[in-house]
């Protein structure tokens, strides 16, 4: 008798043991769940909205800063031929397109 009575002690003391797990488990999810609502989780907070009409235009982004500057590389550029330059075609300032005549 004392035989069997040992494995069912065990037995029932580990169902009761996965109970209360279960019990307190059960309870920190409420806790979890239902504190909001308690600690003032209905009140409604108002957001203050603005919209704007889309409108087509030119966007135009300028940065001014004042700086030094320096350059990363340096290059070397030389001419493919020999000669004179008889006429500049821009000056200092100047817009230029891509395949425009700078010579």
């Amino acid at each position: 008798m004392s035989a069997d009575a040992a494995p069912r002690t065990a037995r029932k003391r580990r169902t009761q043991w996965a109970i209360g797990a279960l019990v307190v488990v059960v309870i920190v999810a409420a806790v979890v769940l239902l504190a909001p609502r308690f600690l003032g989780g209905n009140k409604k907070s108002q957001s203050t909205v603005q919209t704007a009409t889309v409108k087509k235009g030119s966007l135009t982004v300028a940065v001014s800063a004042d700086g030094q500057t320096a350059a990363i590389d340096t290059y070397n550029v030389y001419p493919q031929v020999s000669g004179n330059v008889d006429k500049v075609s821009v000056s200092i300032g100047d817009h230029v397109k891509a395949g425009a005549t700078l010579f």
